[in-house]
């Protein structure tokens, strides 16, 4: 259920960092840790806005918002 939860998101922020640190983390729920799981993604949270503004911009430019 976690490891879907964060393919959810993965979906959402797909540059390169994000994919390392989503894979990262579905490692560590896989080995049964769920707090380095959250640390993990944690690493996101700054620069959240950045990528999903970023994501705008590009579904803007490719004509799919």
């Amino acid at each position: 259920m976690l490891i879907a939860a964060i393919d959810n998101i993965a979906a959402i922020l797909v540059d390169l960092r994000s994919r390392e640190i989503f894979e990262s983390a579905k490692s560590a729920v896989k080995d049964d840790k769920p707090y380095t799981a959250l640390k993990l993604i944690k690493q996101l949270l700054p620069i959240e806005k950045h990528l999903l503004e970023t994501r705008l911009e590009n579904s803007v430019v490719n004509g799919s918002a």
